[in-house]
């Protein structure tokens, strides 16, 4: 009783109101007609509640299936914690926190509103150029030999390789690049000469280097910035510390959000320091692995601009986290009939966390009797929401090769980010 919310109690049937007792009975004649004050509660985890739920919701589920179809058997997987479901042997996926199972690596940036620039350097590019994956679509062209690489890469199926005697990527001159406000400037860098302090980015309207945007490496191996404004004012960086590895792949970004410039490595913030005005130029060419001064050797891969700050002040982060062809199997484990089973059916706890995954597509169902031949499971309705963006999905009844070793497997496609599903729980008739 001590999880009732309210004053009084009323005892139905008795037309007595009493109180409660310190550990929740109800007082009857004793306590007719007086008034209880509550205790107030400490707030604690409701994880053990929210697995109750799930637990009510899925046998409810499979009952309902069970008088359907006339499937006697009955049994629930719920992934709500890693205790509940372990998939060690039985499968080629991890388990993410949020319930989600996928591949674990990174993922190509996503173009959105705030995207000015977006290159893939990926199977879409010429000998000569790549193209803009932003709305603006512009024509990004290569300069000296730069040229894809497929050998080395860091996501997709190739990158661009710039060998350091004067190759580069340039854009045309544009207002985009006169970084008034909040903006990030973001790839993957992977440096096989960090000997020569090239430069990564470079803007000069005129040589006395008013509205320069410069940023290279100095001669510790440090990522180091020159922001001047068009009255040439410089703005010089703080202690810059951290070190890049040769031959290694490095997520690099510059942000300025407010009057704050800020440089990280690999999710970590690593300088910052106070800037205002205009930096860069609205009438001069965007240059990216050199185009003035020593360029670059190495290779680039997801080059992004934006025109907001992307990561903010003092925190860290995983550079476009996400599932890299996040296809793979989860395969229950074995349930056991009195005699051998034909037909099998179920129901499953769906979130669309992003995207739209189509059943049957992007997430498929499958079951088995004999733990050999698997099928497809008939059909997938929408039975409606069980939680808020939880979807019950049941599963009809489908015919099956004869055995005692019933399992459901769920088979998962095109997770990679722009289509993302979480699966709560499984329950199955049989």
């Amino acid at each position: 009783m001590s999880g009732i919310i309210g004053s009084k109690f009323n005892h139905r049937g008795s037309g007595l109101v009493g109180s409660l007792g310190t550990d929740g009975q109800h007082l009857l004649s004793s306590g007719a007609g007086k008034t209880n004050v509550f205790e107030t509660q400490a707030v604690v985890s409701d994880t053990s509640a929210r697995q109750d739920i799930l637990t009510l919701g899925l046998k409810q589920a499979v009952q309902e299936n069970s008088t359907k179809f006339n499937l006697p058997n009955a049994a629930i997987t719920k992934f709500e914690a890693d205790a509940d479901f372990n998939l060690g042997g039985s499968t080629d996926i991890g388990r993410h926190a949020s319930e989600y199972i996928f591949t674990a690596g990174v993922s190509a940036f996503s173009n959105d509103g705030n995207t000015l620039l977006l290159c893939h350097f990926d199977g879409s590019d010429t000998a000569t150029s790549t193209t803009d994956s932003s709305s603006d679509g512009r024509t990004v062209s290569f300069g000296g030999n730069a040229q894809l690489d497929t050998a080395i890469k860091k996501i997709g199926t190739a990158s661009l390789l710039l060998d350091g005697t004067g190759d580069y990527v340039s854009l045309p001159a544009s207002s985009d690049w006169a970084y008034s406000g909040n903006h990030t400037i973001e790839c993957w860098l992977y440096f096989t000469d960090l000997d020569s302090s090239p430069n990564f980015i470079n803007q000069v309207e005129t040589h006395d280097q008013a509205n320069e945007s410069l940023i290279r490496l100095d001669a510790d191996d440090h990522f180091y910035y020159e922001l001047r404004n068009s009255a040439n004012a410089r703005i010089l960086p703080s202690d810059e510390s951290a070190t890049l590895t040769a031959q290694t792949w490095h997520h690099f970004a510059l942000v300025r959000e407010g009057t704050a410039m800020r440089i990280y490595k690999d999710g970590v913030q690593t300088d910052s320091t106070t800037c205002t005005g205009t930096y860069g130029s609205s009438s001069a060419v965007l240059y990216f692995g050199g185009g003035f001064g020593t360029a670059m050797a190495g290779n680039m891969d997801e080059l992004r601009v934006s025109d907001n700050a992307r990561y903010t002040g003092g925190t860290t982060f995983t550079p476009n986290a996400g599932g890299v062809n996040a296809t793979g199997t989860a395969l229950g484990t074995t349930n056991v009939p009195a005699s051998a089973v034909t037909e099998v059916s179920g129901v499953m706890l769906l979130k669309n966390q992003a995207g739209t995954n189509t059943l049957g597509t992007d997430v498929k169902v499958y079951f088995t009797a004999d733990n050999s031949a698997w099928t497809e499971a008939a059909s997938y309705a929408d039975a409606g929401t069980f939680s808020t963006g939880i979807k019950m999905i049941k599963l009809g009844k489908t015919t099956v090769s004869s055995g005692s070793d019933v399992r459901w497997k769920i088979v998962y496609a095109n997770q990679t980010g722009s289509k993302t599903a979480y699966i709560y729980g499984v329950g199955l008739n049989y």
